[in-house]
């Protein structure tokens, strides 16, 4: 959020270019829909509403709350477990006294198994209630979807694609395409669907009956949506957090472990993208240079005699078809700006406050200005 306003800021101001297009993946959906409008008025009202964004705390949650259907049923368990400590005593005829013990210590046993039963085939541990209403309640869509930026928030259909018989499919939504422009609770559905860790949250039904979820199961950086919607300076914002590396914190509890487990497995897949991406530029690079040293050869190669001539041309040949077997011969360069920051800290959704979201929106609003320059001649680079 702290990124999105300095780079909202400065593109008012006329210091940097207003993108054509912004996409946001997971959390950053929340981000992206909330700044879609592109006006400063949206700008100030979305940092301080995402600034002010609570998870447990005295004031309650606007974030997320437990599943109301869990909450019943961890209820139910605890006054039911209680029942022992009823002064059964009190009731003086001996059969009732003993047929109380007995239903007593039989609802214990029984609630047991059927507490494990609702729990495993509960739809999730958190509902994200409270955000779809806070969203839909301060989302200004009518500017959402005559924004002069086109969002895209990745939502992850976790059925496949049954065309492609691949095991995720791609179930955005957009303020531009016509099946999606017109439907505010759709557009705030994908933003909230977006954001929804999968497991701790419900997954949404979509308009093909599959089941929707966290956009990070898509993709972590939609790289290549970026490149099909022709865009020539793709902005990466990859900030630099405590978590990602070593940590010593005891993983002994089930959550704390699967948090950290998803956490190591999107790091991973979020450095193999970038690499890969880094990779082909570099190849492109090589390929290019290559190819120009090719056209000195081509027009050295008829002022020397016949025989060196043979020589060269041999060799010129065997260079071009290495050179078209390669992986990147062919590709263009991707115009990356990968967007370094100081170190986020660590912290819990415990402490999830609004001090907390300062300092992170601090750290982001600086990374932006930071690289505001490379972002520049990026661009440079692009329309020369």
């Amino acid at each position: 959020a702290g990124f999105t306003f300095g780079f909202l800021e400065s593109s008012l101001k006329g210091e940097v270019p207003i993108p054509t297009h912004i996409k946001g993946v997971s959390v950053g959906g929340i981000v992206t829909g909330s700044f879609a409008p592109w006006t400063m008025k949206a700008g100030k009202e979305s940092i301080e509403r995402i600034r002010k964004l609570r998870s447990h705390g005295i004031r309650g949650s606007d974030f997320h709350e437990f599943n109301k259907n869990l909450e019943f049923w961890g209820l139910l368990e605890a006054v039911t477990a209680l029942a022992p400590l009823i002064p059964f005593e009190v009731i003086e005829r001996k059969w009732l006294r003993y047929l109380a013990k007995g239903v007593a210590s039989a609802s214990v046993l029984g609630l047991e198994a059927e507490v494990a039963h609702k729990f495993l085939n509960c739809n999730s541990v958190f509902s994200p209630d409270k955000l779809f209403d806070l969203l839909m309640k301060h989302i200004d869509y009518e500017a959402v979807i005559n924004s002069r930026v086109k969002v895209e928030i990745i939502v992850a259909d976790i059925n496949g694609d049954k065309a492609t018989n691949k095991r995720v499919r791609l179930s955005s939504v957009t303020n531009y395409r016509p099946e999606d422009v017109g439907n505010k609770e759709k557009f705030v559905r994908g933003m909230v669907t977006s954001a929804s860790v999968t497991g701790f949250f419900p997954t949404h039904k979509n308009e093909l009956g599959h089941y929707d979820t966290d956009g990070i199961i898509y993709t972590a950086f939609p790289i290549g949506l970026a490149r099909k919607d022709k865009c020539n300076v793709i902005i990466v914002a990859k900030f630099n957090y405590a978590g990602q590396g070593y940590l010593d914190h005891d993983y002994s509890k089930w959550m704390a472990a699967l948090h950290r487990s998803m956490d190591i497995k999107t790091d991973d897949e979020t450095d193999r993208i970038i690499r890969g991406y880094m990779r082909v530029n570099n190849d492109v690079e090589r390929i290019s240079k290559m190819r120009a040293s090719l056209a000195v050869l081509d027009d050295l190669v008829d002022d020397v005699d016949q025989p060196a001539r043979g020589i060269i041309e041999a060799e010129m040949i065997k260079i071009e078809e290495e050179l078209s077997s390669l992986y990147a011969d062919g590709k263009e360069m991707v115009n990356l700006v990968i967007i370094d920051s100081a170190e986020i800290p660590e912290f819990s959704f415990r402490h999830f406050n609004e001090e907390s979201n300062r300092i992170g929106e601090n750290i982001g609003y600086d990374a932006f200005y930071k690289n505001k320059d490379v972002i520049n001649r990026a661009v440079e680079i692009a329309i020369s």
